[in-house]
């Protein structure tokens, strides 16, 4: 167990609760009662994406932690098809959250957008495509995104948090569990991808430059709000079974922090 306490993070509080306040005046002006109809929709909607990560994180934080870290089956995997792998050690340095919600927050949002936007651009809608007809598809790849990429970075956040680090014996250096993953998602692109959809759609300019400007002031808010909730309400808990998990295989410790 950890002698962690739930993290606060007083700036990033606020700013949620400007975007739900904001949000809830928004809908109510433009749609009255079934806009606020739609806002509380929206907020469930948000709670069950946000279920999905703290679900994904509990269900897989203690097998995948234990197959890859523990018993490292993945190495005689890759032994057997003849695929070199570095040697490399695991252990865990002590368990911390991140100072502010920036860096985790601009993460969410890269991998949303890398994803999104590539899976929109290659999956389009059936008509042509104009900004009115590309909301549809993008949701769909939004949804795929939120779902099914995201709960993986989380779970990479986890790990992160819960202290896990690899030593590397060819580079003499000791990384985070995930930054090459880190390194690859955040590093691809996320924006000369978007860019790349945004520029495929036809349309008078005003639609098309009204179409990215709703995308990026939606969903990076979604991405915000759904990052905070999983850190400063969920991860604890989480954190604890890893740190369990790891103390009933004693698993290797080292007294290193990483700044």
């Amino acid at each position: 167990m950890s002698n962690l306490q739930k993290p606060e993070y007083k700036h990033a509080d606020r700013i949620a609760g400007a975007l739900i306040l904001g949000s809830l005046i928004l809908f109510g002006i433009s749609g009255g009662v079934s806009g606020l109809i739609n806002w509380g929709i929206g907020l469930v909607e948000l709670a069950f994406v946000g279920a999905i990560w703290v679900g994904a994180c509990h269900v897989l934080g203690g097998p995948v932690f234990r197959i890859f870290f523990v018993e490292r089956r993945h190495e005689a995997i890759l032994r057997r098809f003849h695929r070199g792998s570095h040697e490399v050690d695991y252990f865990l340095v002590k368990s911390s959250f991140p100072r502010s919600m920036t860096w985790r927050f601009f993460q969410s949002l890269s991998v949303f957008l890398l994803f999104a936007s590539t899976i929109a651009y290659y999956i389009p809608s059936s008509g042509p495509r104009s900004p009115i007809n590309e909301i549809a598809p993008f949701v769909y790849a939004a949804i795929i995104a939120f779902l099914g990429v995201m709960p993986l970075v989380a779970l990479l956040w986890l790990y992160e948090d819960s202290g896990l680090r690899v030593y590397r014996h060819d580079s003499d250096s000791i990384i985070r569990v995930g930054t090459l993953f880190e390194t690859f998602l955040f590093g691809s692109g996320s924006a000369s991808a978007f860019y790349r959809l945004v520029s495929s759609l036809n349309g008078p300019l005003t639609q098309v430059v009204g179409w990215a400007a709703a995308v990026l002031i939606l969903f990076p808010s979604v991405c915000f709000l759904l990052t905070l909730l999983f850190h400063e309400v969920f991860e604890l808990e989480l954190i604890d079974q890893v740190l369990s998990l790891a103390s009933k295989n004693n698993f290797p410790q080292r007294e290193i922090r990483l700044v």
